[in-house]
């Protein structure tokens, strides 16, 4: 049968008019047929259509020209299923078409929404009955007879809906119902379909526009100016705003805090007349950090316009009804500032602009903290070069220090032992020689205990420093070295036995010297610690063809805990008998000198076997090598997690995101191999740090990053394998740039497999740590250098306490010779008078050493109490007048009387000591004036010399330590005493300089403030 099927008239649902059953059969098959055509033509457009706007359009099409509705309202989902938002309606009252449409509302959709199921009304008593709310309402239209509300549900997911009312009544058969049911799963297929789609193009517009807003970061991330600009101008037109700023927060160098802003769509001129945002109630949640502020007209935010001076927006500052505000957080949580924007038209800023502003800020903050981060690095860069440079300078004052030293302290000590050698064999006429041997030995036997503790020092301070121990080896007998060790101990300690046991061959290549000092220290130790009356047991044993071992016993324990520690430096301190000595230092250097050899020494003790100390050495010593100091591990790079990136790939906008996001990284090397090893992808990353373009790259295998000999070694298939069978493989090492140069890498190969469990390839990431290795080997010279100075302040500290015990042996023997054997004979008076010299000397470099190390570790602290410095000044230059007269100095005094203060007595005593003894080192034979005066509310001490004076130019390094104006072959000194004089007078509040000219003597002033009397 032929039907004219445009020019028929199309019928609703079902057309309650009367027909013959020939007639009903043809009006079906038309029904039908028509149907048919108009689903194809539906179905065509919603294929066709890509928005959401272009589905709605179709679906209100469909029940107008099909269905012959009256009005029709379509609602889809934004992702939330309990909230449908208005897409578009025609002939629907406004409030019979809310903008967002929930479950609860007394609508049909809304039933049709959470029931999931369709909804059919055939007449208006139904739907008065059904809804009632809806109905109440007196309009002029027309009233409504049927309702059809369909969902689109898609897999189970509501999609959106569809709602038509009829101005006739309508009768809805099963097949009606199943070709409208049909219908509306079509449609929320083309519905969800268009909202991917919709996602997906929004996606790329944010991500490329991230993208963008990122390199611009990038690009100017060195600058924080320019930085700032970029984000408000980029932020602006994303947001869409009428005008944005940016204020963050700027420390300046001083440590103070401030706040800066930039503009976009207003100018500065018109913006500085406003001042800077205070902490409103509408300000304050973003510059504190607490989250977003998003206002669809802020003249109705309760919080607007509730502080004075202008209750609301300033008079001249643009208009403002949208307003959007986002903190800038730092990945440390400090808020770094907020983005702030405006639009004088309402409800301007939605959902998407928050969510795009806020990945605006997390990428500014991030630029922000790299740009801070850059120039904190370069800053303490060049402090880091600076340290270093002025520590490698120290080490090397300390190398000079340690041969100053050793010349300044052997000199003064030489004369000593030289002189009461002397003496000792000077007949003496009428004198008790018994007597004089008694004091002359005393005297020696002081002397030698000094020296042997200045060689320990020197030996101790080499080693700590990394000097190497260096050996001269040559052919010996060990046997006869132990015994003329033991022979000498049991000349100076009577009463002690040694008794040797000796097995096999005992000779072989060693350094003669440094095994009698690592034997007289064993030996020594032995004797010391041990019961003397069981003596000291010795055994060699020189079975072996390779090496010799030698045991030192005594009778008597050491504690467990110390036994731990029994070679540390200085331990021997932490526990001696009485009546023993030394610095501690024995053990120490004979266990470093047992190294050096090649060989070993080691303790064991209980109190039931006694002590035993063995002593293995190589039969030839090995050879002097510098001990490699272990270089510490570089910080390993930040785990990388490729697993979370293999997902992600396979979603379509977060994929597409992250490609844009890997894209861009620049610090990083981030690019995927197939599964034989050769480069697949590559990220800018990759070609700034490797020097390759992406087209030069792709194909080739990754050996072309590595080192031929490491090629040629199977590195590669290595690596490849292990990463495959491990999941994961991390390493650091050199890696070749395209250009042929190296740098230090720390690399993540990750092993990618599918869904089944398949190699699909691998992925690499790769991040140059050659500057932080740098920076890193910079910091281990500097702690290097660090740990010389304590090193040295140490040795200093120790030294001074332990020589002035012996020292003062020697004066006390000094003083009893000219109390009790006066008249000497002239030519034994004058050696005297040189060991007196050479005492004094030796004193004042002591006091040196042991003044500076007690400020270097511990500064001043001051006893101060009043008193007249005049008086007390008089009574120290009279202690001085005697090493005066040995050096030819005349020495005068003009003191102002009286000069009463408040200070500590002993250290201003000690400065004009120093200041008095400088002077009659550098100016012998020529006057010394020592002045005090009042100098307003000061004091101020002068002492004056005619010595050679000191350069203008050095008179400031002269008061530092260790250092001196002139050579140290010149002088004698180590560089101390103007020092400790500064010092002095800076804990006192007060300064000290020299006023001099170069070949007339020195003027040197220390003004000091008088102090509040003690109470």
């Amino acid at each position: 049968m032929d039907v004219d099927i445009e020019s028929s008239q199309p019928a609703g649902p079902m057309d309650p008019a009367k027909e013959t059953p020939r007639e009903q059969r043809d009006e079906a098959l038309l029904e039908t047929i028509q149907r048919l055509r108009q689903s194809e033509q539906a179905m065509s457009e919603l294929a066709r259509a890509l928005s959401a706007d272009e589905v709605s359009a179709v679906l209100l099409g469909f029940g107008e020209r099909v269905l012959r509705a009256a009005a029709g309202a379509v609602y889809l989902t934004d992702g939330d299923e309990q909230r449908l938002t208005l897409r578009g309606s025609r002939g629907v009252a406004p409030w019979e078409r809310p903008a967002v449409l929930t479950p609860d509302l007394p609508f049909p959709l809304a039933t049709a929404m959470k029931q999931h199921e369709p909804v059919w009304i055939e007449s208006h008593a139904g739907l008065v009955a059904a809804y009632p709310a809806l109905v109440a309402v007196e309009t002029s239209r027309p009233r409504v007879e049927s309702v059809v509300a369909l969902p689109l549900v898609h897999l189970g997911r509501l999609i959106g809906g569809l709602a038509l009312s009829f101005e006739r009544a309508q009768s809805f058969s099963a097949a009606d119902k199943g070709w409208l049911t049909g219908f509306a799963a079509q449609a929320a297929l083309a519905a969800e379909r268009a909202r991917l789609y919709e996602a997906e193009k929004q996606a790329r517009a944010e991500a490329e526009a991230l993208f963008r807003i990122n390199e611009s970061l990038n690009a100017a991330r060195l600058d924080l100016e320019t930085l700032a600009q970029r984000v408000t101008d980029e932020a602006t037109a994303l947001a869409g705003a009428g005008f944005g700023a940016f204020f963050y927060n700027v420390v300046n160098e001083q440590g103070e805090s401030y706040l800066l802003y930039t503009l976009s769509g207003a100018t500065h001129d018109g913006f500085a007349r406003f001042g800077l945002p205070r902490n409103t109630p509408l300000f304050a949640p973003t510059f504190a950090g607490e989250g977003v502020v998003r206002v669809a007209d802020v003249k109705q935010d309760p919080r607007y316009g509730s502080m004075a001076p202008h209750h609301g927006t300033p008079p001249g500052h643009p208009p403002v009804t949208s307003y959007l505000a986002v903190p800038v957080i730092s990945r440390t949580g400090a808020v770094l500032g907020g983005l702030f924007f405006g639009h004088p038209a309402p409800d301007r800023f939605s959902e998407r602009h928050e969510r795009l502003i806020k990945a605006v800020a997390a990428s500014a903050a991030a630029a922000i903290d790299n740009a801070r981060l850059f120039r904190a690095t370069v800053d303490a860069e060049e402090t880091q070069r600076r340290l270093v440079a002025e520590l490698s300078e120290t080490v090397r004052l300390n190398e000079l220090f340690t041969g100053v030293l050793a010349h300044d302290l052997r000199n003064p000590l030489g004369a000593i032992l030289s002189s009461a050698d002397v003496a000792s064999r000077t007949p003496a006429a009428g004198r008790d020689e018994a007597q004089l041997a008694r004091v002359f030995s005393r005297i020696a036997g002081s002397g030698r205990r000094m020296s042997r503790m200045i060689e320990q020092l020197l030996d101790f301070t080499r080693i700590r420093f990394g000097t190497s121990m260096r050996l001269e080896p040559r052919p010996l007998d060990l046997r006869e070295l132990v015994r003329r060790v033991s022979d000498e101990l049991e000349q100076s300690h009577p009463g002690v036995r040694f008794s040797l046991a000796v097995t096999g061959d005992t000779t072989g290549n060693w350094d003669e010297d440094r095994l009698c000092q690592v034997l007289s220290n064993l030996l020594g130790n032995a004797v010391q610690h041990g019961a003397r009356e069981h003596g000291v047991r010795i055994a060699l044993d020189g079975s072996a063809a390779n090496s010799i071992v030698l045991t030192v016993h005594n009778v008597g324990s050491i504690p467990s805990e110390r036994l731990r520690h029994l070679f540390a430096p200085f331990e021997a301190n932490a526990s001696r008998k009485h009546g023993s000595s030394g610095l501690g230092l024995g053990l120490f250097i004979a266990h470093e000198l047992a190294r050096a050899h090649g060989g070993s020494l080691e303790a064991q003790s209980s109190s039931e076997a006694g002590t035993t100390f063995t002593l293995t050495l190589p039969r030839t010593a090995a050879l002097d090598t510098p001990r490699k100091r272990p270089d510490p591990s570089l910080a390993a790079a930040a785990d990388d997690d490729i697993d979370a990136w293999q997902r992600s790939i396979a979603l379509g906008e977060t994929g597409e995101k992250f490609r844009l996001l890997v894209e861009s990284v620049k610090d990083y090397a981030i690019f995927m191999l197939d599964t034989r090893g050769r480069v697949a992808t590559w990220n800018a990353g990759a070609e700034r740090i490797k020097g390759y373009h992406a087209r030069e790259i792709i194909g080739q295998h990754f050996s072309v990053f590595y080192a031929p000999g490491e090629v040629a070694s199977g590195l590669c298939e290595r690596e490849l394998a292990l990463a495959a069978s491990e999941g994961r493989l991390e390493t650091e090492g050199l890696r070749v740039r395209k250009d042929g140069t190296t740098f230090w890498a720390n690399v993540v190969l990750t092993a990618l497999y599918d869904q089944r469990g398949t190699l699909t390839g691998f992925a690499k990431v790769t991040r140059d740590l050659t500057e932080r290795r740098r920076l890193e080997e910079e910091r281990i010279r500097r702690a290097q250098a660090e740990e010389a100075v304590r090193v040295r302040d140490e040795f200093l500290s120790v030294a001074s306490h332990e020589l002035r015990t012996p020292l003062a042996i020697v004066e006390l023997q000094l003083d009893a010779l000219e109390t009790h054997l006066p008249g000497l004979d002239p030519s034994l008076a004058r050696t005297l008078s040189r060991a007196r010299r050479g005492t004094s000397q030796l004193t004042r470099l002591v006091n040196s050493l042991l003044a500076a190390t007690r400020i270097a570790i511990d500064g001043f602290t001051l006893f101060r109490e009043t008193f007249d410095l005049a008086q007390a000044l008089a009574a120290c230059i009279d202690g001085l007048r005697k090493p005066a007269k040995l050096a030819g100095c005349e020495l005068t005094t003009a003191f102002e009387a009286p000069l009463v203060g408040t200070w500590d007595r002993r250290r201003l005593e000690q400065l004009v000591t120093n200041l008095v003894w400088n002077a009659l080192t550098y100016a012998p034979g020529a006057p010394v004036r020592v002045g005090a005066s009042r100098d307003g509310d000061a004091v101020l001490i002068e002492v004056s010399d005619q010595g050679p004076g000191v350069d203008p130019a050095d008179a400031e390094r002269v008061f530092e330590r260790f250092e001196r104006a002139c050579a140290a072959s010149e002088y004698s000194g180590l560089g101390l005493g103007l020092y400790v004089v500064r010092e002095i007078a800076r804990a006192h509040g007060g300064s000290a300089s020299v006023d001099t000219t170069p070949g007339r003597g020195a003027r040197f002033l220390v003004r000091i403030p008088a102090g509040t009397p003690a109470p």
